[in-house]
C-alpha cells in the first residue's frame, strides 16, 4: 500500500523510511517492555547459579508488559478507526 502510493522515482527512498520506523519501532518496544518488566521485577537477588525470582513475581513482570501492550494497540485502534471515518466522510 506504501509502495503503490509512492512515485516512481522515489520508491527507494519510501522503501528505505518504511524499514526503517518498521525497525525503529520494533526496537524502541522491546525497549519499553523491557522497561516495564525489569520495574515490576526486583533486582539484586542474582547468585552464580541464575537469577532466584519467584514464578509469580516473573508472571506479574510478563503481565504488566502485556496489559502495556493491548492498550498501546487499543489506542491505535481507535486512532485508526477515527482517521478511517473521516477519510470515508471526506469522500
Amino acid at each position: 500500500m506504501v509502495m503503490s502510493s509512492a512515485p516512481e522515482y522515489g520508491r527507494g527512498i519510501v522503501s528505505a523510511v518504511y524499514r526503517a520506523s518498521t525497525n525503529l519501532g520494533m526496537a524502541l518496544g522491546a525497549c519499553i517492555f523491557e522497561a516495564i518488566f525489569s520495574s515490576i521485577v526486583p533486582h539484586g537477588n542474582i547468585s552464580p547459579a541464575g537469577v532466584k525470582v519467584p514464578p509469580a513475581v516473573m508472571a506479574g513482570g510478563f503481565r504488566s508488559a502485556y496489559q502495556c501492550a493491548a492498550a498501546l494497540f487499543l489506542v491505535g485502534l481507535a486512532i485508526s478507526a477515527l482517521l478511517l471515518a473521516k477519510r470515508k466522510k471526506a469522500l
